[in-house]
């Protein structure tokens, strides 16, 4: 008992005798531009492993038993790294204040989605990549969307640019006028729809976004369904000081007004500990444009508005540094013209009105990590529909209720210090109870279904030889259950009689199974050079409008379709990763087959819509696709303040073995290619910070695309078998007047090059926005 009270007695007089004869380094660490103080950044000093963080004010204090030179190194999430010597002398406190530069392209990002673990992008034997927040606030385009467009194999169909009611992403020579083939993630939680596949791309807030991860190819060993192309995961912002935000306003070409709120706080710096809030919300209004050509004015014809908002709200605990709870509420509605007015007011119209909920656990240790998720998504879709044609007045309302909601859980174990196994489950359910409503008749014509989906996976990563040779291992069951389907008409009329043989009361159930494997391989060649090889297998279930609504669509009627089976696309892939300090070149090859692919084919019959016949289309899995492609990436960073990126992507989209069921009446489409896919593409661009005005110019160059699957000329509205490739140039300039002010000026189009949709609607051309931004 008495060593122990001695060694107590002891320590008792050295402690406090250690902490006066240490040396005191303290300072600041700031934005090198705005000169606002970083919370939350570490500092170290590498020679003793003493370290500290940024308090909310950006000061920090370290304590350090020696005299002499030290190297100092400071790190902060979104900022360049610095290393500073410092001669620290005795009895003194030694001041070392710190600017740190926003990072502009991270070369090798920590990214969660390809692997449902943290990892290093180089890491990972498939193809990733990831936009931080200063790349997404240099693209001129106020979507979202349109910041993928420059990633290699990505292809964003946007033609109308904001003014567009749906915007489709797609990856890996995958058709581009299809979103059920690409998963869409916010903050690990799917937002595809059931009902179509869609994805509502203009609900999100540029300002709100911290970054976007992008895994090409199939994933659907980890998420299932719509995973065929690959994933996309868009991580909302969080915040790290304790009060932080921003309002922006801008204005810009066809009288477009908008305004962005972003605001939030943390008790504790870095929200590791305490409640923390985030608040974003945006408004945009426009006059809008005349898509319609010249050629196809009439007098009915009127500018395409816009009118949109939206807000979402982040509420969150961190119990510890082990377990956080999670709540985000999104808001979102809009309304954009449809381009002709008849006698309504508004004329044609579209809109969104969006409820999005999703609340999260976390549980983070040394060893293991849990995440579980909660969510619904309900969409309340309405469009307005006026029209004459051959003298008759029509007028009807189209009123859809999209609901999606789900439970997911996921654990990670790391058993050693070579082996890792991630499992898990995910339930949902999909539903649609949607109608179209006549007011110049008296139908009403309804839909309705229900999908249930059920899934188990498991993944293994393991390291075989030690930084040499990493293996994963993945593969996930997946259940559907299709149920209470309906397509019925209540009171119908002449106007649309030819719909009444199409009723079916009680659409029979149906089920579906899939299962999803994916090998990977990583190898390392040496410290710079990394390789890996793939194979995964994707599936896309079929969607609730083609098993339970019959309707117009683009050159005919279609009937719904409830025994449609699973779609399936096996993937091989190969790539290399060549990374230095200032360069990281990313080449990669792909050969994919795919199977049962959903197609619209005739039936042999026809209706009598009144002003014309048009032929009956019905989706059937009758075709195999062949796809493969070379995608080629370099990001080079001349200096902290100048880095340029290149791509280009090659893809070959061709249908293989096409059943024709009708030789009479149906296109033999056999080798002919898919729609809406540039057989080349490629992007350039710069971005350079400065003291006179940060620029960025970013260029695109998108190939040809088949406009129809039997690749021939769009009589009805006057278009070539193929969209002309095209070139747009955009440029952003950002100039920081004061700490808390900084103004934009953006130029879509630079050379204002008009392009044209699939109905041969104008685009919007040249657009330019000045903005300014209040930072607080």
């Amino acid at each position: 008992m008495y060593p122990k009270i001695f060694r107590l007695f002891l320590l008792s007089i050295l402690i406090p005798f250690s902490l006066v004869n240490a040396q005191k380094i303290s300072g600041k660490v700031v934005d090198d531009e705005t000169h606002q103080a970083l919370s939350g950044a570490n500092i170290q000093i590498l020679e003793s492993g003493i370290g500290s963080v940024t308090d909310s004010k950006g000061k920090y204090e370290l304590l350090n038993n020696k005299a002499g030179e030290f190297t100092i190194m400071v790190s902060y999430v979104g900022y360049t790294t610095i290393k500073k010597k410092i001669i620290v002398e005795n009895n003194k406190t030694n001041i070392l204040d710190i600017n740190m530069q926003m990072q502009m392209i991270e070369s090798n990002p920590i990214v969660i989605s390809a692997t449902r673990t943290k990892q290093l992008a180089n890491t990972i034997p498939a193809r990733v990549q990831s936009i931080n927040k200063t790349q997404i606030a240099f693209i001129a385009s106020p979507s979202l969307d349109a910041t993928l467009s420059y990633i290699p194999g990505v292809n964003v169909n946007r033609t109308l640019g904001i003014f567009a009611n749906k915007s489709i992403v797609s990856m890996r020579g995958l058709s581009g006028k299809d979103q059920s083939r690409t998963l869409v993630m916010i903050d690990g939680i799917p937002i595809n729809k059931t009902d179509g596949g869609s994805v509502n791309w203009n609900l999100f807030n540029k300002d709100y976004v911290e970054n976007i991860e992008v895994t090409k190819g199939p994933v659907s060993s980890l998420y299932g369904s719509n995973a065929m192309g690959g994933a996309i995961n868009i991580i909302t912002r969080k915040p790290i000081k304790k009060f932080e935000g921003n309002t922006e306003l801008s204005y810009g070409t066809y009288n477009t007004k908008s305004i962005s709120f972003n605001a939030g706080g943390s008790v504790f710096a870095n929200a590791e500990k305490g409640f923390y809030w985030m608040l974003s919300s945006f408004r945009t209004k426009s006059d809008g444009y005349i898509t319609q050509t010249d050629i196809n004015i009439t007098p009915y014809t009127v500018k395409s508005y816009l009118n949109e908002g939206g807000a979402n709200l982040k509420l969150g605990y961190a119990i510890n540094s082990k377990h956080q709870i999670e709540t985000n509420l999104t808001y979102y509605n809009d309304e954009r013209g449809g381009g002709e007015t008849v006698y309504e007011d508004k004329g044609n119209y579209t809109q969104h009105k969006t409820y999005h909920s999703r609340t999260s656990y976390k549980y983070t240790s040394e060893k293991t990590n849990i995440t579980a998720n909660l969510f619904i998504l309900r969409e309340n879709y309405k469009a307005v529909n006026e029209y004459i044609k051959d003298g008759t007045y029509t007028l009807y309302d189209v009123d859809s209720k999209r609901t999606d909601a789900g439970l997911s859980f996921c654990i990670s174990h790391k058993i050693n210090i070579k082996n890792t196994i991630t499992s898990g489950f995910d339930l949902k359910q999909g539903n649609v109870d949607a109608a179209d409503v006549y007011y110049s008749s008296t139908d009403k014509i309804n839909n309705k279904g229900k999908m249930n989906f059920a899934a188990l996976y498991l993944q293994d990563e393991y390291e075989v030889i030690k930084d040499k040779l990493k293996v994963v291992a993945g593969l996930r069951f997946d259940y559907a259950k299709y149920f209470d389907g309906a397509f019925t008409i209540e009171t119908p009329s002449s106007a649309n009689n030819y719909m009444n043989i199409y009723q079916i009361q009680d659409i029979p159930n149906e089920n579906y199974k899939a299962l999803s494997p994916k090998v990977s391989l990583l190898y390392t060649i040496n410290s710079h050079i990394k390789s890996y090889l793939s194979y995964s297998v994707g599936f896309r279930p079929p969607t609730l409008d083609d098993m339970c609504r019959s309707g117009k669509i683009k050159g005919g009627f279609k009937v719904v379709n409830p025994y449609l089976k699973p779609e399936t696309l096996s993937n091989y892939e190969l790539g290399f990763t060549y990374q230095t300090d200032k360069i990281q070149i990313t080449p990669s090859v792909y050969y994919s087959i795919g199977n049962d692919f959903m197609y619209y084919v005739t039936t042999g019959d026809s209706v009598n819509q009144g002003f014309k016949v048009s032929p009956v289309f019905q989706s059937r899995n009758i075709s195999k696709v062949e796809i493969y492609g070379f995608e080629f990436g370099i990001n080079y960073h001349i200096c902290n303040n100048i880095s340029l990126f290149a791509n280009y992507a090659y893809s070959h989209s061709q249908i293989k073995e096409y059943k024709l069921l009708n030789p009479l009446t149906d296109v033999d489409i056999n080798n002919k290619f898919l729609t809406d896919v540039p057989n080349h593409s490629a992007s350039i661009g710069c971005l350079w910070k400065n003291k006179i005005v940060n620029t960025s110019i970013n260029a695109k160059y998108v190939g040809k695309e088949w406009v129809n699957d039997a690749n021939i000329p769009d009589d009805k509205y006057g278009l070539d078998a193929q969209y002309p490739d095209y070139i747009i140039i955009d440029l952003n300039f950002r100039k920081q007047l004061l700490s808390f002010l900084e103004t934009r000026l953006s130029i879509e189009n630079l050379f204002d090059k008009m392009i044209y949709d699939s109905k041969n609607l104008k685009g919007y051309g040249r657009f330019i926005t000045f903005g300014v931004n209040f930072k607080y």
